[in-house]
């Protein structure tokens, strides 16, 4: 049952942590579940437990999802300083959790319950919409489990426009995506109210998490339960590495939507069970590590002729999904949850023309895809449709086929330095689906030269100039990958002063096995190397 890890893999964390974001702290998460996380599990951080109910294996197993430290089974945010955790459930238990743990300062909270409602909005709905829209927190819900029943609605506190709900799909026990699939169970019945449910999709069949035995660890923990928490574990991990997503919860939203690369099922930008797709924590990072959103409070007359522009720069070729995302407005008491502003989205090319669109009158955002037809700022246009309010929180966020790069490229351990004189040792690996698959790589004295590769959606990770011409030939620098998606290539440094502080742009490119090689499987992230005396 050695899962955890292929949990991690599918979601392509790993390439995450490869980049040091753990490095950044200051997230709370909060673990709201039937009973409480287990005080003392050897794998868990420090539990800030914040009311007395007795431990479960189950709020351990969903505290597990976002924070195992076990080396193996580790979780998104292995680091994390503490975790918060209280138990209780239901319309008059959850709400004074929630009150309680905002005023300790928490960011996130899972709910991986239910209160037997399902189908259409209720109490605890309009609850959590009203916090989360006044309170900047964000609530992950699991989407429900009864997608074998006679009625597979999704389930209540779920039902809500602004909470984030994940479906379950099962992960096929690798990090390989061909095979996932949705999990028969996963809820995917929309609302009455006829809004999207579930957003995104994350696995959620037999990990390997905390538990409340022996060892600490459970086995086959499952169900949406499971995937929830790891989506709230992503989206902590990007706001880690960039904490002004804290202040803008429609923006993190928005973010895990746009960048939902893995189409488990249906149509790969919406579809019934998987929603958006499956979270991409490695594009997700990469939107936010590029600041590819914006945000705002906006007024009706913040939309001049009806309608409001957020400019999106894209090259020649290159794929982009693109989100806009605002929150539903409950009243206080919880009787009411409106939709107060209803906006039409279409992407302008930088000469005008429409290259793509979205009109939904039930859902609180509007996505599209596009594939950029010549390289310029394309103008992502808000049309408003209705504006009954005051004010409305709304990010537009959007991510590249390059955001979703897991291709690595570094130094070799134990190697000769990035010196002059040197015979260097680069290592490239994609440790995900790369076995057996040809690359190409290249050193460039130039950095990114704005070049979409064929039809792929990729841009190079790295200019190709003329001496990126000459490296090719080294060896090593094409190949294919080794059965772990591995290789080495050796690069001779100059022996002459003038080489000192040169910085040089390692590319890498992965391709997909075929007769012409001209499918891009993934690329790798800018690499730069400054050669040193």
């Amino acid at each position: 049952f050695t899962e955890g890890e292929h949990a991690q893999g599918t979601l392509r964390t790993p390439t995450v942590w490869a980049q040091d974001v753990l490095a950044s702290t200051g997230v709370d998460v909060l673990v709201n579940d039937t009973a409480q996380v287990q005080l003392d599990n050897p794998w868990l951080p420090p539990v800030v437990a914040l009311n007395a109910a007795s431990d479960a294996s189950h709020a351990t197993g969903v505290a597990g999802n976002i924070a195992n430290t076990h080396p193996v089974h580790k979780a998104t945010n292995y680091t994390i300083d503490r975790i918060f955790s209280a138990g209780g459930s239901g319309d008059s238990a959850a709400p004074p959790i929630w009150s309680q743990a905002i005023t300790e300062g928490v960011d996130y909270g899972n709910c991986s319950w239910w209160n037997g409602l399902k189908g259409s909005i209720a109490f605890l709905d309009r609850f959590f919409d009203h916090t989360i829209r006044n309170f900047g927190v964000m609530m992950f819900k699991s989407t429900g489990n009864q997608g074998t029943s006679t009625t597979p609605y999704v389930t209540t506190p779920g039902n809500g426009y602004n909470m984030t709900n994940s479906g379950a799909y099962t992960d096929q026990d690798d990090v390989v995506w061909d095979g996932d699939a949705m999990a028969s169970t996963s809820s995917y019945w929309d609302p009455v109210e006829g809004h999207e449910k579930p957003e995104v999709a994350s696995p959620g069949t037999g990990l390997t998490t905390t538990g409340t035995g022996p060892s600490g660890l459970q086995n086959g923990f499952g169900g949406t339960s499971s995937a929830s928490p790891l989506t709230c574990g992503v989206a902590a991990l990007m706001s880690a590495g960039e904490p002004a997503l804290l202040a803008e919860m429609t923006t993190v939203k928005a973010a895990l939507m746009a960048s939902a690369w893995h189409n488990v099922e249906g149509d790969a930008l919406l579809s019934e069970r998987d929603g958006a797709g499956g979270v991409h924590a490695a594009a997700a990072w990469a939107l936010a590590r590029e600041g590819r959103w914006w945000h705002d409070e906006v007024f009706a007359g913040d939309f001049a002729g009806g309608v409001l522009d957020v400019p999106v720069p894209a090259l020649a070729g290159e794929d982009v999904r693109v989100v806009a995302l605002w929150f539903s407005n409950p009243d206080s008491a919880y009787t009411t949850d409106v939709l107060d502003m209803d906006v039409d989205l279409a992407v302008l090319a930088p000469g005008g023309g429409v290259v793509a669109s979205s009109a939904s009158a039930a859902n609180p955002f509007e996505i599209a895809t596009f594939r950029a037809t010549v390289t310029g700022t394309y103008v992502v246009r808000l049309t408003l449709q209705r504006f009954d309010g005051v004010s409305e929180p709304l990010s537009v966020a959007w991510s590249t086929r390059s955001d979703t790069a897991v291709a690595e490229v570094g130094l070799a351990p134990g190697g000769a330095p990035f010196a002059v004189g040197e015979l260097t040792t680069l290592e490239f690996s994609e440790p995900y689906e790369g076995a057996g698959k040809p690359y190409a790589a290249w050193a460039a004295l130039a950095p990114a030269g704005g070049f979409v590769f064929g039809a792929s959606g990729f841009t190079l990770p790295t200019a190709y100039d003329w001496f990126a011409q000459a490296t090719v030939f080294l060896p090593g620098f094409v190949g294919t990958l080794d059965g772990a998606g591995r290789a080495d290539a050796t690069l001779p440094i100059p022996d002459v002063p003038q080489a000192i502080g040169v910085p040089l742009h390692i590319g890498l490119v992965v391709l997909e096995p075929s007769a012409s090689l001209d499918e891009v499987s993934t690329v790798a992230r800018p690499a730069v190397f400054v050669i040193q005396p």
